[in-house]
């Protein structure tokens, strides 16, 4: 039973949601053969809710304290109403037959008391004013709304109706209501004067309109009839039930701004529910689900019933808008409001003034206790500092030694394979020999032979490739070729071993699988070492071989997987197998043999060409290894035909032009020089750009508006007056150009070598650029602001990687650089930029925070001009060092100072 109550309350009790209202009111567009299909649809319905309902209210008669508890009922009582009280008692009424255990008592009082004394009530039958200030300010909850039949059609929606005589001639609008006599039969009724109120605010002022209160609505209409009132004001719907009682015409009557809607009602305004019955948020929901569905299927009584409950939202929006209770300080700042809304930052602050409190106290005590400790963590990190110096010369002294031992493997490599070629030769040439001369009993040891010299060729080789990958030394000679071919070689080489162990070798893949650009030989070695692997851990199994193509981020990547039927491996014997010389264990060594060399190489290979490996395996089940590979592999290389400038940096150009066409063609011919460009059209613009760019030049179309007065004020200020200026005009200005301080006058159409000449002819100084390449963003966003405050145009990079890629296209005339970045260190960077003859005589400043060892500094003393510490300079010794350096550069000294400032 609970979960009939609960899927109810999901479906049908939910009083906001404006959707119940949108199919409220499409249904009363329908046809007669649509109304009587939905007429038989919802006594369905109801017969299904009086099933529910009485077997819910079985439920609830079990309750005792239900059973014990009466439920007090408020009804509003509103002048000339009354028809609305008899309805609420009959409702009172059939509820108490419905729940014979439970009594319901019902009062009924004027808006103000049942507003004040809400809390006592556990419902309420209330207007829709009302019942908005019940839902904002106590939490009530609608449970159904007023439904009630005017020409036999259901209607729980109102409005306002705003009428007067059929013949008066002078009111035919709104707007002609303003000085007339307005008659209302209550101030306080919502669709009688609220809504009329809401309705005529957006015409005029509501003080231009003479209002009287009547008794009763017959009373109101019938002196509108008499034309003693000018427009009367009364909720819609209730013209209609005076008229079906004979007691007036409604051709008499003509209506103020008729809305076209879905109401079978006259109305001036938009449309609003009607009555709500009100719940108590004390009401248990089991009693509120019970009591909505009596409501709901609660049979007609006279002219009214019950409705799902409407959307009383449009009621909140007049009230707002009319500042009417509960919203009379809508839109006002309170101090109550306030405090509601920034309670949580008052208690945060009330908290943080007394922890600060505390802190203060405390300090004094934590001070001295610090000092204590201090000096222990002094003493603790000079002797980390000596550990650490011990542990760097270590780590170095071990990369020395690994690099020793990769190119001893790769000398000795290379003298074993030649003796070891000539005795596989003779091997071979004796067992032809042997052939020949019937001598067959020296065959199998001669194959042994052979077959030995093989595999110690084969872990020779292997030993060349791990050596020159650990020595830096192993290049990719990449090049295109097809996929499926290559495919067909590996399985060729492979069959034998496959047959070796009575295997069955499949291949999965497209018949096109279109071609790849890497290294042929290395991604060849790759599959044969693993489906080698694979055809010698498995036995009378099978051995597949996936390949497919995928695009993942916009990149296009082969995947091949070999998957094994063989031994497996735990996860522990998974972490190590990509280890040079290390097999799964030493058991699988003594019974497969190996070195463990390839599946460490194949992995070195695929991160060599940008891919990866992975392997997933379980004992007993197999193995599947995955290699994924970019179809098309690039190598980062520095080639000296790509190093060097692709233009040199000429400075800052400020064009002031109206012309596109001419902007433009200026804009692209001065970039292809090396300047840097930035366009104005106006007077206003170009002062802007000047004191934000500090160009080296200003091109100047005098004949734009304000033209000449630019100049005036270059050569009047005294922040912009050694700007040179060149005026391009298309009548003959030169004698006033020259007096207003241009350096240059050109006359339209002029020809770009003229302009190229004068910029040339006129430069004042070089614009010196530099590269700062700094991590730290702080740090590297104050070394920018401090040189370019100083003109130079600054680069920025966060690497040595990003760093050198900079330099390829553009070569700066100083570099600021960190020690320690991510990547590529310092010293790294130092070392590739000194390699290549175009960059070595580019001017390096170190800017660390790195406590050099002797030998790092004796190393940057040969490589670099100076050495600043962070923390131990000022900006004026930087500047001052940068400038020594500077003019070293543009005398043509070669004897730079090198050494630490």
């Amino acid at each position: 039973m609970q979960s009939q109550i609960e899927n109810y309350s999901r479906l049908v009790y939910n009083s906001h949601k404006p959707k119940n209202l949108n199919l409220t009111s499409k249904s009363m567009k329908r046809s007669f053969s649509q109304t009587w299909l939905q007429s038989m649809y919802r006594l369905c319905c109801i017969f299904l809710l009086l099933l529910c309902h009485f077997s819910v209210a079985a439920d609830l008669l079990q309750t005792p304290e239900n059973a014990n508890t009466p439920f007090k009922i408020a009804v509003l009582q509103q002048h000339d109403r009354a028809a609305l009280v008899e309805h609420a008692q009959a409702t009172v009424n059939y509820l108490n037959t419905v729940f014979t255990d439970i009594r319901f008592t019902m009062q009924v009082d004027n808006a103000q008391n049942i507003i004040q004394q809400a809390a006592e009530f556990d419902f309420m039958f209330v207007s829709p004013s009302v019942a908005v200030q019940l839902e904002k300010d106590y939490q009530g909850q609608a449970l159904a709304t007023l439904r009630h039949w005017i020409d036999r059609q259901a209607q729980h929606q109102i409005s306002n109706v705003l009428f007067t005589h059929a013949k008066r001639d002078d009111i035919q609008s709104l707007q002609d209501v303003r000085g007339k006599l307005l008659a209302l039969v209550d101030q306080h009724s919502f669709s009688g004067w609220l809504l009329s109120q809401y309705q005529l605010q957006n015409y005029m002022d509501l003080a231009e309109v003479h209002l009287r209160p009547q008794d009763s609505a017959l009373s109101l209409a019938q002196k509108v009839a008499q034309d003693l009132v000018d427009v009367g004001s009364l909720p819609s719907g209730v013209l209609e039930q005076l008229a079906q009682q004979g007691q007036i015409k409604l051709d008499e009557f003509k209506i103020l701004a008729p809305k076209q809607g879905s109401l079978p009602l006259l109305h001036s305004g938009n449309l609003y529910p009607e009555w709500a019955w009100i719940a108590s948020p004390r009401v248990s929901q089991a009693m509120l689900d019970n009591v909505a569905i009596s409501l709901l299927t609660m049979a007609r009584k006279d002219d009214y019933g019950w409705a799902i409950p409407a959307n009383y939202q449009p009621v909140h929006k007049v009230l707002q808008s009319l500042r009417y209770p509960p919203y009379e300080n809508f839109g006002k700042i309170t101090f109550d409001e306030l405090f509601k809304q920034h309670a949580n930052w008052f208690y945060f602050g009330l908290a943080a003034f007394f922890a600060v409190l505390i802190a203060s106290l405390n300090f004094t005590y934590l001070y001295h206790k610090i000092s204590k400790v201090q000096a222990n963590l002094e003493a603790e990190l000079k002797e980390r500092l000596r550990t650490e110096e011990a542990l760097q010369a270590a780590i170095e002294q071990a990369e020395l030694s690994n690099r020793s031992k990769s190119q001893f493997l790769a000398n000795m490599s290379h003298e074993l394979r030649t003796p070891l070629n000539a005795v596989i030769g003779y091997s071979e040439m004796l067992q032809e020999e042997a052939e020949d001369l019937g001598q067959t009993n020296y065959l199998p040891d001669l194959k042994k032979i052979h077959g030995a010299g093989k595999h110690l060729l084969a872990l020779i080789n292997d030993i060349l490739d791990l050596s020159k990958i650990e020595a830096g030394k192993m290049d990719l000679y990449l090049e295109t070729f097809n996929i499926n071919d290559m495919i067909s070689d590996v399985i060729t080489t492979i069959q034998p071993l496959i047959d070796k162990n009575h295997n069955h070798l499949e291949v999965h893949c497209v018949d096109d699988l279109g071609t790849m650009h890497a290294d042929l030989t290395k991604v060849r070695q790759n599959l044969f070492n693993l489906l080698s692997n694979a055809s010698k851990f498995t036995k009378n199994g099978n051995v597949a071989l996936y390949i497919t193509r995928e695009t993942t981020g916009g990149n296009d990547w082969v995947v091949f997987r070999i998957c094994d039927s063989g031994i497996g491996m735990s996860p522990e014997q998974q972490e190590k197998i990509f280890s040079a010389f290390i097999q799964a264990d030493a058991s699988t060594t003594r019974q497969f043999g190996g070195t463990g060399l390839g599946l460490a190489i194949t992995k070195k290979f695929c991160e060599m060409m940008g891919g990866q490996i992975k392997v997933e395996s379980q004992e007993g089940i197999g193995s599947t290894f995955m290699i994924r590979l970019p179809a098309t592999v690039v190598e980062e290389i520095l080639d000296d035909d790509e190093i060097g400038p692709r233009h040199i940096y000429q400075g800052h150009i400020l064009i002031v032009d109206r012309d596109t066409n001419l902007r433009d063609n200026l804009k692209r011919t001065l970039v292809e020089q090396g300047y840097e460009v930035f366009v104005a059209t106006d007077a206003k613009q170009a002062l802007k750009l000047t004191y934000k760019t500090h160009p080296n030049f200003v091109i100047l179309d005098s004949e734009i508006p304000e033209g000449w007065s630019i100049l005036v004020n270059f050569k009047t200020n005294a922040d912009l007056q050694h700007i040179p200026v060149i005026v391009t005009t298309e009548q003959d200005h030169q004698v006033r150009a020259k007096s207003l301080g241009a350096v240059a006058y050109l006359e339209k159409p002029f020809e770009m070598p003229a302009l190229l000449e004068l910029l040339q002819k006129h430069r004042t100084h070089k614009h010196w650029s530099c590269l700062v390449i700094e991590d730290d963003i702080n740090a590297r966003t104050a070394l920018v602001k401090l040189l370019e405050h100083a003109n130079w145009f600054v680069f920025e990079a966060h690497s040595g990687q990003m760093g050198l890629r900079f330099i390829r296209h553009h070569r700066p005339d100083l570099i600021l650089l960190d020690l320690n970045l991510p990547e590529m260190n310092g010293f790294e960077f130092i070392r590739q930029l000194r390699s290549k003859p175009q960059w070595r005589s580019i001017p390096i400043i170190v800017i660390t925070a790195r406590d050099l060892s002797p030998a790092e500094q004796k190393r940057l003393n040969t490589e670099v001009e100076s050495i600043l510490f962070k923390g131990t300079y000022t900006r004026e010794q930087l500047l001052d060092t940068i400038d020594g350096l500077v003019y070293a550069v543009a005398s043509g000294s070669k004897d730079v100072e090198q050494g630490t400032a």
